[in-house]
């Protein structure tokens, strides 16, 4: 158990992920605490984009790891999960203020327009296009708050976003350009 862990740990410190979660795998099979390896699970789960194993194991808090950092990454495991009604729980968990902010208010807003819910995507997605800063907000995310905010009756404040989004679609190379207009 010991030299599986000791295995799992040189590789996961050599960004070998898929052999460290292996690894880590292994050394659960042979007895070793969950509990004890939640923070590297974590980690390699988000890295590999394996949702529903994030989700299982960030179920509890996870002792060494931030909590805002959790909720963002429950918030879009869902999302990717198309479980779009849990979103806004979990991304509403992110304090207010916190770096990650802007982002869990973008994967809530995405997650309320799928659902339909285009007046009340509104306000996160004005807080996504403000704040998210590396990366910034995509273009579709100034297109989706101007066709948000027409369906609030706020057309005219849209104007702004549609120009914001062909001056920012504008700098993209042209086979991106194409996708997005």
């Amino acid at each position: 158990r010991n030299l599986g862990l000791m295995a799992a740990e040189a590789m996961y410190a050599k960004d070998d992920f898929k052999g460290a979660l292996a690894a880590y795998q292994a050394a659960l099979a042979l007895g070793a605490e969950r509990a004890g390896l939640a923070s590297k699970l974590f980690d390699i789960y988000l890295r590999l984009q394996m949702y529903a194993e994030l989700l299982e194991v960030s179920a509890q808090p996870i002792p060494g790891v931030n909590s805002n950092l959790v909720a963002l990454a429950r918030a879009e495991a869902l999302l990717a999960l198309n479980r779009h009604g849990e979103v806004p729980a979990e991304a509403g968990k992110v304090a207010v203020g916190d770096a990650l902010y802007p982002r869990a208010a973008f994967a809530q807003a995405q997650a309320l327009i799928k659902a339909g819910q285009l007046t009340n995507a509104v306000g996160p997605l004005e807080i996504a296009v403000k704040g998210l800063r590396n990366p910034p907000a995509p273009v579709s995310a100034y297109l989706a708050l101007a066709e948000c905010l027409q369906a609030a009756g706020r057309a005219g404040d849209g104007v702004d976003y549609l120009d914001r989004a062909e001056k920012l679609a504008g700098d993209l190379p042209a086979a991106q350009r194409t996708n997005i207009l």
